[in-house]
């Protein structure tokens, strides 16, 4: 997959580098192009669930980066700007962070 631009962006949303699952202490994430609802979302990679959910996949990223470097106040500070953003964070992924004491 190439550079995608998703929401009508026009800088690029995301790029393969970004695609490749993460391995954290919850186990491993992956942002995945979620292309019919124009958007991007983290996947717990065991479950399939939906984790979160933001036009641009490098918001997505950043969670899972934080997730995996056990820096909780970062991973709910980016988790909170992906809702402000228009984004999500699911039950799922709510309860996943919640579960490892990240918010």
């Amino acid at each position: 997959m190439s550079n995608r631009n998703i929401g009508g962006s026009l800088l690029p949303s995301s790029d393969p580098s970004i695609l490749k699952p993460i391995n954290t202490p919850v186990g491993a994430l992956q942002v995945r192009a979620i292309p019919e609802e124009d958007t991007h979302g983290l996947f717990d990679v065991a479950s399939g669930e939906l984790i979160a959910e933001h036009a641009n996949g490098y918001s997505c990223h950043a969670l899972a980066d934080y997730i995996s470097k056990g820096n909780g106040p970062r991973a709910r500070e980016q988790a909170l700007y992906i809702i402000a953003c228009g984004g999500k964070v699911t039950g799922f992924g709510a309860s996943l962070l919640l579960r490892y004491a990240m918010i």
